[in-house]
């Protein structure tokens, strides 16, 4: 399904979800919870972020499913979030310059 003006059921909602996205890769990934949920995710080996992305998996089916949020304000708000993925990557190229120790090769 592509995104486009007929698939966002209300676009309040994806800007909530923007919002979230954005709270939650700036100053939550920030904060002192952040930097420690971080490091644990680093340390992780192939098993442990299988079974991260799995449990993630989980949480948005049972939010997508859950009678009291309707699957059209859930799917909008994740779409919101999707959105601030690469609006965040390109900010943090556009400032720092770099992506880290990532490398194309």
């Amino acid at each position: 399904m592509a995104l486009n003006a007929s698939t966002v059921h209300d676009w309040r909602w994806v800007a909530v979800g923007v919002v979230v996205g954005a709270i939650v890769l700036g100053p939550l990934a920030q904060s002192p919870i952040g930097r420690r949920i971080g490091s644990a995710t680093r340390n992780l080996g192939p098993d442990g972020r299988i079974l991260v992305i799995a449990i993630g998996i989980v949480a948005v089916l049972a939010l997508l499913f859950l009678p009291p949020v309707p699957a059209e304000i859930a799917v909008d708000g994740m779409i919101g979030v999707m959105i601030t993925v690469p609006l965040y990557v390109l900010a943090h190229l556009l400032v720092a310059r770099d992506l880290g120790d990532w490398s194309p090769d």
